[in-house]
């Protein structure tokens, strides 16, 4: 996958609505999926591939400040 050029607080703006809108189609879908067996087949699939990916993603994001709180042990020190 290319790089993009991307500044970090516009990738987590986006990331911010792109949960909020899978939160929205969930619970949606939720809403419907007692009265349709294909909805609520869809809403447990879409809610696995979320959980998924935001699970690895929070994982991946946790080692990461591990390992930096391991190289620099201030990193994680109250400051003011």
């Amino acid at each position: 996958m290319e790089a993009r050029q991307v500044p970090t607080a516009n990738l987590i703006e986006d990331l911010d609505e792109i949960l909020l809108e899978l939160r929205g189609r969930l619970d949606e879908r939720m809403h419907r999926c007692g009265e349709d067996l294909v909805v609520a087949d869809e809403a447990h699939s879409l809610s696995g591939l979320v959980e998924a990916s935001t699970a690895a993603a929070a994982q991946h994001a946790h080692a990461v400040r591990l390992k930096i709180e391991a190289i620099y042990p201030s990193t994680n020190k109250p400051r003011g």
